[in-house]
């Protein structure tokens, strides 16, 4: 009751009798006999009317002038939620392990994150497409699903539940191509080679040649 009551007279009462307290209160610092009288018997004369008042009015009157200090607005039931979007990844760098494989490694800048999201492209002309999701305070991933002999492409970022960052810094790399498990030499060198011109052997001047003894059956 006592609350309805208080801001009934300060958003009612007050508002509309204000103008002739401030008449009262003025009348009644330039005539305080007056004043004290009127108080006595509950009657003043303000321009010309008598107004019949109470002395309690008057004391109030008399007391002071100054408007009651409005009460604060109820606070925001449902205040707007303050936004804390974590830092941005940094230094994101790329090595290549394999044909197939890439490992990324980059700097946690944020202390609210939620996780990490990696993203990639083929080729400079190619379109971003996310890879990985992480957890949180993660600051490694392995990119195994790869192909030989391919330009890849990688941003990270992070998020949490008010939303993400801003990507970090963009990484490429080269795949290095297939390597053939039994190559064939397109100039091989023959272990053996046959000379197509042989020059004969140098016979020494004092050499006998003998002739071989050939069998002849006697014929009867």
């Amino acid at each position: 009751m006592k609350e309805r009551f208080t801001k009934l007279w300060n958003n009612t009462l007050y508002p509309a009798i204000e103008p002739s307290v401030k008449r009262i209160t003025r009348w009644g610092r330039e005539n305080p006999g007056m004043f004290f009288l009127a108080k006595l018997v509950g009657i003043i004369i303000i321009g010309g009317l008598i107004v019949f008042i109470s002395a309690s009015a008057l004391t109030l009157a008399g007391a002071s002038c100054v408007r009651p200090t409005p009460e604060p607005p109820d606070p925001d039931p449902d205040p707007a939620p303050i936004v804390a979007l974590p830092a941005a990844p940094s230094n994101l760098a790329a090595t290549v392990v394999s044909s197939t494989r890439v490992d990324l490694v980059w700097q946690d800048n944020s202390d609210n994150e939620d996780g990490f999201r990696i993203r990639r492209k083929d080729g400079a002309g190619g379109a971003y497409t996310q890879i990985a999701v992480t957890g949180p305070n993660v600051t490694v991933y392995s990119d195994t699903s790869l192909s030989a002999g391919t330009v890849y492409y990688y941003q990270v970022r992070a998020y949490n539940g008010d939303g993400s960052s801003s990507y970090s810094n963009e990484v490429s790399v080269t795949t290095p191509g297939p390597v053939d498990p039994d190559p064939v030499d397109p100039d091989p060198v023959d272990p053996d080679p046959v000379d197509p011109d042989p020059t004969p052997p140098e016979v020494p001047d004092d050499a006998h040649w003998v002739s071989p003894i050939v069998s002849v059956s006697e014929v009867p």
